[in-house]
């Protein structure tokens, strides 16, 4: 049976909403999750669907080849991807993926992962979620927005003059909560727009479905490190199975990533490591390369 078939087994036995809360592989092994195939109802837009499954909107039309997200019929199956490879980057604090558009925490003192997608900083100069480390350093529910400068800007240009600040409420941007990363104008928080979520649309902070962002602030202490990386590629590694996930790189990156295929195999090398016996299906490399569904497939064995 292929994967697809397998899934819709499945989806017999699963009728839940999908969980973010994983636990982690006891032998050190990095794949976690499970993907899902569900029908889009009556009045769904793709948002919404996206939403309902706690995946973002571009990692449904990611996961979905062809899908055109203003013309899908109720009804229709829809591949909901909800497998992933863990981000390579020390387990610890958040760990935020750009290429993958989402959040991992691991809580201290657990053996477990809590993953949510995201919205980040939208192309352009000065807009870019940065890279880099920093620890949470203030938290604040209902918060006050300070309008950055170059937002009113921005919003001045497009004709909707915009207040220096806006009060906590609907209207608000940062939505009901809100986390600071180290000395910067940089956050983490909520949003008005829920159908940003899985998308570039902002002005460089990291934002959150409400009712993610409001179960994320209750578990993440001040001081909290956080590690923002770009990882358009993943490999792990989960019960002697090699996977392997790509994700359309950010569109600064693109000519990067474009370069050729030698940077793929030194990130798959890297993974299988000392395994003398690992087998590698380089040509399935390839393709999920450039299919770049953003879901991990099996390349090989250990």
């Amino acid at each position: 049976m292929n994967r697809i078939g397998c899934f819709l087994v499945l989806m017999v036995l699963i009728s839940t909403a999908m969980a973010s809360t994983y636990r982690l592989p006891d032998n050190g092994d990095n794949v976690v999750g499970y993907d899902r195939i569900e029908s889009f109802d009556p009045g769904d837009s793709l948002s919404s669907f996206a939403r309902r499954y706690d995946v973002g909107y571009y990692a449904v039309l990611e996961a979905n080849p062809g899908l055109d997200p203003l013309s899908v019929r109720s009804g229709k199956r829809l591949f909901v991807p909800g497998q992933f490879i863990l981000p390579d980057a020390p387990r610890e604090g958040i760990v935020i993926n750009l290429a993958e558009l989402r959040l991992y925490y691991y809580p201290p003192g657990t053996n477990k992962v809590v993953t949510y997608p995201i919205g980040i900083g939208r192309v352009g100069t000065g807009w870019q979620t940065p890279q880099g480390q920093s620890p949470i350093t203030e938290k604040k529910k209902d918060p006050l927005w300070h309008v950055p400068v170059s937002v009113v800007i921005d919003m001045a240009r497009r004709g909707k003059i915009l207040e220096e600040y806006i009060p906590p409420g609907p209207e608000n941007p940062l939505g009901n909560y809100m986390m600071r990363l180290g000395n910067t104008a940089f956050l983490i928080h909520g949003t008005n727009r829920p159908d940003s979520v899985g998308r570039r649309t902002s002005a460089g902070c990291v934002h959150l479905y409400p009712e993610d962002i409001k179960a994320l602030y209750k578990q993440v202490p001040l001081g909290t490190q956080v590690t923002i990386i770009n990882q358009p590629v993943k490999v792990g590694i989960l019960k002697g199975q090699v996977y392997f996930e790509a994700h359309s790189p950010l569109r600064e990156d693109r000519l990067q990533y474009a370069a050729g295929y030698g940077p793929l195999s030194r990130t798959v090398l890297q993974t299988i490591g000392n395994h003398q016996t690992a087998k590698i299906d380089w040509t399935q490399v390839q393709f999920l390369a450039q299919k770049q569904t953003g879901v991990p497939d099996v390349v090989g064995t250990l």
